[in-house]
């Protein structure tokens, strides 16, 4: 990023482009805090260069939005989104694969907000879209379908979320291979249809399978691995394996609160599940603490009538 930012000081659009591509790859290793401010930049030189309805600008203008709703920071997301949402249908039409993947982008941040009725909806107008643009077994389409099951797991439509999580498993296995890290999320997202069926036993060696995979590909600090092994410490305590599951759940949390600040959801609901833990342990003074700060943080950043704040 310093090299970039020097040598090429006479090449505006030059610059942008690497800056917008350095932080993409940052946003995937999870270094959000440097790939906001890297995407920022280049943001800024295409604005000055290209103004701000050029299909550069915009798209960079949606990958902004993205990070900053990766990082929990909602109200500053929405504003990037929407409005790269309308600038791709204004200028490139409904069925261009950006714009349908700016709409799946959107459909993440409702989702994040809790608002899963408008997410399903932005996520199948985008799966229908892929489906018909690009057939069944593109990338992209698997990835929509991805997301609506997993809206459809989170609104407790479990068979229906089957139907499409288990496409994408095998859609993945064969196209990408076992150790793509998209593959791997089918895995762990499976694993969570499993847990919220109850079927602890089945569930297992697909977590497990996601969590080593994970390690393995990501790293142990990347913001998916730490969600992996936040679900394994998860499983485990739904399995009464308390023992087992605190240095997965500790694991998780410590990597939560360096990598993604302790006001980001997936931290909150770490923090939740560290009190849940403690208190299946009969450790009612430790966990007290630990929900305390759950509530406090959910309030503040999420409001009173989130799911969240009222679980």
């Amino acid at each position: 990023v310093e090299s970039v930012q020097t040598e090429f000081e006479s090449q505006p659009l030059v610059r942008a482009q690497l800056l917008y591509v350095l932080a993409e790859t940052m946003g995937e290793l999870g270094i959000y805090e440097d790939a906001t401010k890297s995407m920022k930049d280049a943001l800024d030189i295409r604005m000055n260069e290209l103004g701000e309805n050029h299909p550069d600008t915009f798209k960079a203008i949606a990958s902004l939005g993205d990070l900053l709703r990766r990082q929990g920071r909602y109200e500053e997301a929405a504003g990037y989104l929407e409005d790269a949402l309308e600038k791709h249908q204004l200028a490139l039409g409904e069925k261009n694969h950006s714009t349908l993947d700016v709409r799946r982008r959107v459909g993440h941040l409702h989702q994040a907000q809790g608002d899963h009725e408008t997410a399903e909806r932005l996520y199948r107008e985008a799966l229908a879209g892929f489906r018909e643009t690009l057939g069944g077994d593109d990338p992209a389409t698997l990835s929509a379908m991805l997301n609506l099951g997993i809206n459809l797991r989170t609104q407790g439509r479990y068979e229906e979320a089957a139907e499409y999580l288990e496409v994408v498993l095998e859609g993945r296995l064969r196209i990408l291979g076992e150790d793509d890290s998209e593959t791997l999320s089918a895995f762990h997202r499976l694993a969570l249809l499993r847990i919220s069926q109850g079927q602890y036993d089945e569930a297992e060696p697909y977590q497990r399978r996601a969590l080593d995979g994970f390690r393995r590909v990501l790293g142990t600090r990347h913001p998916t691995t730490l969600s992996a092994a936040n679900d394994m410490g998860h499983l485990l305590q739904l399995q009464g394996r308390y023992e087992e599951a605190e240095p997965y759940s500790r694991q998780a949390l410590e990597g939560y609160r360096i990598v993604m600040g302790s006001d980001h959801l997936s931290t909150m609901e770490s923090i939740n599940g560290m009190g849940m833990l403690l208190q299946r342990q009969g450790k009612l003074e430790e966990a007290k603490p630990y929900f305390e700060e759950a509530l406090e943080r959910r309030l503040r950043i999420l409001g009173t009538d989130h799911p969240h704040t009222l679980a």
